[in-house]
């Protein structure tokens, strides 16, 4: 399976369009993105979860879904399940998924480390159910460190392989 992808120029410049659409239609409905973790702005954080979720549609052979009125918690379909992609750009990063999603998530989420500049590495995934374990909470007083509340999953404890149903 491959686990690598590098984005084409082409590509690249699709994320870039895609994202500032994404960011000018969100902004007029006061619902822009924010960080966890980083000083990252809005549109930087839309380049940087597209491209991710546009890496993974290449592992999975599939076009990611888009849409420009908001955010969307399905990115992609594999084997049925619908599949919500996060992606950050350290590349020992957790699966940081926000409390607001708990109950209202794709069936699985999968992580995607890297960047349109040094390409993407498929990190696993799980099932959405498990991410919202009170384990899995990191604020200010845990390690990693996180600004704000969110459920943050180690890689080692994610899934390998595509995800398939139970």
């Amino acid at each position: 399976m491959i686990t690598f992808v590098v984005l084409t120029e082409v590509e690249k410049s699709w994320v870039d369009q895609w994202a500032t659409a994404v960011y000018d239609a969100t902004t007029g409905q006061n619902l822009v993105d924010t960080s966890i973790n980083t000083d990252v702005g809005a549109h930087a954080l839309d380049v940087i979860g597209f491209s991710g979720e546009l890496a993974f549609a290449k592992i999975i052979n599939q076009f990611p879904v888009t849409e420009l009125n908001g955010p969307t918690q399905v990115d992609c379909v594999v084997n049925g399940l619908s599949v919500d992609v996060k992606t950050t750009p350290v590349n020992s990063g957790h699966l940081v998924v926000q409390p607001k999603y708990k109950g209202k998530s794709a069936d699985v989420f999968v992580l995607m480390t890297g960047s349109m500049s040094e390409g993407f590495h498929y990190r696993g995934w799980m099932w959405a159910e498990d991410v919202f374990q009170a384990k899995y909470i990191k604020d200010e007083t845990t390690t990693p460190r996180f600004r704000k509340a969110a459920y943050g999953v180690p890689q080692r404890d994610l899934n390998q392989g595509l995800p398939t149903p139970k």
